[in-house]
């Protein structure tokens, strides 16, 4: 508010000059004392010249002053990848033409599929809270608002292509979203880290290292491992149970030979999140472990085999351990669902939301969302996500 302040200060001599009463008129009646101060001593000036504000020019000032008062909100994108482990959610506050503006929050799997679509009102208020919190908590880094409208755009034809539905909200709002990318965007990360020095590890305990980083240890699995849970029995039944970490890894490595889903998921989920994952983490500050998350990414995508990268026994471990996580959770009772939803929501509320995310690892988010809710819930697939999240909500119901 301070530069719009400073401005309208700077533009009253201006108007003194071309004795442009009406306008200072309108700033008699500013929110900021010198703002009136100044205006009306400008009046004062003009009066003694037998200059008198005209109704007419006084309500153009007030609709330009109404723009200018707006604080000249701009779109402005943050990303999650914390409150459903293996997916991304995007979150998009673009203002409107008028006044207000929209915030749109949309999650999406490693298979660019859209799960769900979520849209609020906000004010301007609330819009300027929303980005003014974003970047104090990430020390000023922001996602940029048209990676994430090409991101969703093209995951919401991804997702039709696929057989699946999309949210009935999203076509609605697609137009906010742009046009369909020729390719599948990539991470702005890529020429954002370029000058930045960091190598993927090739040795396991720091390869585990950096996906501890990721989080890696949270996610769900994203293929179906049952190939390669059958694979690896029969390599123990002939080869032995492995005697240590070193050992297992190599069990994974011969095991995998022509296991297609494993070959597919080293290509497209894993390396979709470990670059999502890879902008959380420069999010909060970590730029080399950024750099070696999507170099990781890159070297999946590119091999001729990703069970090449040195890197790709450990990641399959990994989601072999989450997939005995559940296996133990169903056993005690704690059964994981399957979401086959078809939601429509029409809220008009009054929320100011306070996300608290605790992670295991060094890299804390939390999100500020300050919003009226006005939204569309549409989510039509089977996923198998496990939530472990933190939220501190407090709500105004009016």
């Amino acid at each position: 508010m301070a530069d719009h302040v400073t401005e309208l200060l700077a533009s009253i001599p201006t108007m003194v000059t071309a004795g442009d009463a009406g306008n200072l008129a309108a700033l008699e009646h500013h929110a900021d004392k010198a703002v009136r101060k100044a205006a009306r001593k400008a009046l004062h000036q003009l009066r003694s010249r037998g200059v008198v504000p005209t109704t007419t020019s006084t309500k153009r000032w007030q609709a330009a002053e109404a723009e200018l008062l707006r604080g000249r909100q701009e779109s402005a994108a943050m990303l999650d990848v914390n409150q459903v482990p293996g997916c991304t959610r995007f979150i998009l506050s673009m203002p409107d033409d008028d006044e207000g503006g929209r915030l749109y929050f949309t999650l999406v799997d490693g298979d660019d599929h859209v799960l769900q679509f979520t849209r609020y009102h906000q004010t301007d208020g609330q819009q300027i809270r929303t980005v003014r919190e974003w970047q104090r908590r990430t020390g000023g880094r922001l996602v940029p608002p048209d990676w994430v409208k090409a991101r969703v755009r093209w995951a919401r034809d991804k997702t039709l292509a696929s057989g699946f539905s999309v949210p009935s909200g999203l076509d609605d709002a697609l137009r906010e979203f742009g046009d369909l990318p020729e390719r599948r965007p990539e991470s702005f990360l890529v020429r954002h880290l370029s000058e930045v020095s960091a190598q993927v590890p090739d040795s396991p305990p720091l390869i585990e290292e950096l996906l501890v980083t990721a989080g890696m240890f949270r996610w769900p699995p994203l293929f179906d491992p049952t190939a390669l849970v059958e694979a690896l029995g029969r390599h123990h039944t002939v080869a032995g149970a492995p005697n240590d970490d070193a050992d297992r890894l190599e069990h994974i490595r011969k095991a995998v030979t022509g296991i297609e889903s494993v070959t597919t998921a080293l290509r497209g989920p894993i390396p979709s999140q470990l670059e999502d994952t890879a902008v959380s983490v420069w999010l909060a500050g970590f730029e080399s472990e950024a750099k070696k998350l999507l170099a990781l990414a890159a070297s999946l995508r590119a091999a001729v085999d990703p069970m090449e990268v040195p890197a790709a026994a450990s990641l399959l471990q990994f989601q072999l351990a989450s997939l005995a996580q559940q296996v133990r959770r169903v056993g005690k009772g704690n059964h994981d669902h399957d979401h086959d939803h078809d939601h429509d929501h029409d809220h008009d509320h009054d929320h100011d939301h306070d996300h608290d995310h605790d992670h295991d690892h060094d890299h804390d988010h939390d999100h500020d969302h300050d919003h009226d809710h006005d939204h569309d819930h549409d989510h039509d697939h089977d996923h198998d996500h496990d939530h472990d999240h933190d939220h501190d909500h407090d709500h105004d119901h009016g």
